[in-house]
C-alpha cells in the first residue's frame, strides 16, 4: 500500500539513495500496479533528488509528472520547487504567487 511505498521512499531519502528512492516510485507508485503514489511519495523522492546537481532537471521532470497525474502539490512540495530556483529569482516568485493563490503558506 501507499504508507508501506512511503516508508521505503523516504528510508531511500534518508541514506542518501535518490536513485533507489526514484526506482521504488517508477516501478510502484501507478495507478495500474495497485499502489498510487501521492504526495508524500513524490515529495520524498522530489527532496532526495535535490542533492543531485543536474540543474534541476530531474526535479522538474519529478513536478511535472506529479502535476500530469493530478497529485497536489502541498506546502513542502511548493518549499522544495521554491528552494530550487535559487538562480532564477521569476521562477521562485512564479511558485509563491501559485502557493499563495492555493491557499497555503511558504515555510522557506
Amino acid at each position: 500500500n501507499v504508507v508501506v511505498l512511503n516508508a521505503a521512499i523516504s528510508a531511500c531519502e534518508k541514506a542518501g539513495q535518490w536513485e533507489q528512492a526514484l526506482a521504488l516510485l517508477q516501478s510502484l507508485g501507478g495507478r495500474e500496479r495497485g499502489v498510487e503514489a501521492d504526495v508524500i511519495s513524490y515529495n520524498a523522492v522530489l527532496s532526495s533528488v535535490l542533492a543531485r546537481d543536474d540543474g534541476g532537471s530531474l526535479f522538474n521532470k519529478l513536478l511535472a509528472e506529479m502535476r500530469q497525474k493530478g497529485v497536489q502539490m502541498d506546502e513542502i512540495t511548493y518549499n522544495l520547487a521554491i528552494s530550487t530556483q535559487a538562480g532564477d529569482a521569476e521562477a521562485a516568485k512564479r511558485f509563491l504567487e501559485e502557493l499563495r493563490g492555493s491557499g497555503l503558506e511558504a515555510t522557506v
